[in-house]
């Protein structure tokens, strides 16, 4: 069986923020996460990294996210 890079990604301390925290209320804030192509398993919703990833493309649909790296 061939191991899979994972990344959960959930927010925290969001009660200053916009309700609810999803899509551009992110701004410019990114994280940091290897390089590559992502699926989000709860949205399927494909992500691209080249190193950053916008939290407004993380945050799109839903205010948490578990990043499943591709081929």
């Amino acid at each position: 069986m061939r191991a899979k890079r994972v990344a959960v990604v959930v927010p925290r301390l969001v009660v200053s923020s916009a309700f609810p925290p999803i899509g551009q209320v992110w701004g410019d804030e990114s994280i940091k996460i290897d390089a590559g192509n992502y699926v989000d398993v709860f949205t399927e919703t494909e992500v691209k990294s080249n190193g950053y990833v916008p939290l407004s493309s993380v945050f799109s649909e839903l205010p948490l996210a578990v990043l499943i790296k591709g081929k």
